[in-house]
């Protein structure tokens, strides 16, 4: 609602009111380069529309006004392996903006990159057994030297 009447001292009193914020913003889907969410439609009837935001970091890099029908958006040609911040704002016919909604969500590595990483931490792994190994070895050894 955009304005409501109420009656104060003998007077007509305009009152704005915000909309409401948007409910269940959801990243539902993740590639390498693209980032979709999805929100729960507004049953004001005074609502105009939305306006969804991307940051990466503290900086603002997409926004993009959309129709008061939408409850999907898609951002595409994002950087892979980055972590992005979505913001969605509601906005009525008076253009009073709602507080945001805000969820995040980090696009994939390429195939190749996630492959390099599964390997390196398998290798990293072994190392570090073959090293907690050897490091049992020696103190057996000390011991053993020691009581000898």
């Amino acid at each position: 609602m955009a304005e409501k009447l109420g009656l104060r001292g003998g007077f007509i009193v305009l009152i704005n009111i915000v909309p409401a914020k948007p409910r269940n913003l959801t990243v539902i889907e993740v590639t390498t380069n693209t980032l979709s969410v999805k929100w729960a439609k507004s049953a004001a009837t005074d609502l105009k529309g939305y306006t969804i935001s991307l940051y990466k970091g503290d900086e603002k890099i997409r926004t993009k006004d959309l129709d008061k029908d939408e409850s999907l958006y898609h951002f595409i040609g994002l950087d892979s392996g980055a972590m992005y911040k979505v913001e969605l704002i509601a906005k009525n016919d008076k253009d009073k903006t709602s507080t945001p909604a805000i969820t995040y969500g980090a696009t994939e590595y390429p195939e190749e990159i996630a492959s390099f990483f599964n390997r390196l931490t398998i290798v990293g792994c072994v190392l570090i057994l073959g090293l907690l190994g050897y490091l049992i070895y020696r103190v057996i050894v000390t011991r053993k030297a020691k009581t000898d």
